[in-house]
């Protein structure tokens, strides 16, 4: 009992301290994990340029809601452990070990070569986080709506010559407030060298212009729409 009539005492006298210790984060965007108990929100929303305030607990996060709503660049988010995850094209499942050891997320890796994905079984065996993988072709495989809460997917789709419709696939399968992330391989504007030419067509690759691969994207009614070359 004593330590809950000193609380708010000792948080008064620390949060000058603590807040001196935080590396330098003006105009930055900035994640506040366990925000639930709001000891810095309204802090932190003074200086950064975009926070996100993330808790696990729905009461305490729209507690603080109704404290800091005020801040109009504070996005307040209650983070749901059983997410899960899609991987179109996960080849032997490197990055889905990582995402559910690193995130406890649910992932589902799906990948059309047989050898990868027996590769990627073999590497889950003694392994206990909750991963799984399917021989499937994306072209062809269905889940039912509102499946994923992201769909992630590193240079595989140059390979599919109908984009839009699978990115209306993902659209569907992601549940409402869903992400989606892409890599993948993308062509520059302006007319490519014959020999380039040549070598996309042998490859059967389905290549666009960044601005063009957004665009479809947004077709698909996906919003907030972010396609850039990251090469440079």
């Amino acid at each position: 009992m004593m330590l809950d009539y000193k609380a708010v005492d000792l948080d008064k006298e620390e949060r000058p301290e603590v807040l001196s210790l935080f590396p330098p984060y003006e105009g930055k965007t900035v994640l506040e994990l366990g925000a639930g108990i709001v000891h810095f929100t309204g802090e932190l929303a003074k200086k950064a340029g975009k926070l996100i305030a993330l808790d696990f607990i729905e009461g305490a996060i729209k507690k603080n809601e109704s404290i800091n709503g005020h801040h109009k660049n504070v996005k307040f988010m209650c983070a749901d452990p059983s997410q899960k995850a899609l991987d179109v094209g996960c080849g032997i499942g490197g990055g889905d070990f990582y995402m559910a050891e690193k995130y406890d997320v649910h992932v589902v890796g799906i990948d059309l070569s047989i050898n990868m994905i027996s590769f990627a079984l073999e590497r889950a065996i003694g392994l206990k986080c909750a991963v799984e993988f399917d021989v499937a072709d994306y072209t062809k495989k269905t889940y039912p709506n509102d499946t994923f809460d992201v769909i992630y997917s590193r240079d595989t789709i140059l390979h599919i010559q109908d984009k839009p419709t699978l990115f209306k696939s993902f659209y569907k399968w992601l549940r409402p407030g869903g992400k989606i992330l892409i890599s993948d391989y993308c062509k520059s504007a302006g007319p490519a060298s014959e020999e380039l030419t040549g070598y996309i067509k042998q490859m059967g690759y389905d290549l666009h212009v960044v601005e063009a691969y957004g665009q479809m994207l947004r077709d698909a009614d996906f919003h907030e729409v972010v396609a850039e070359d990251r090469t440079g």
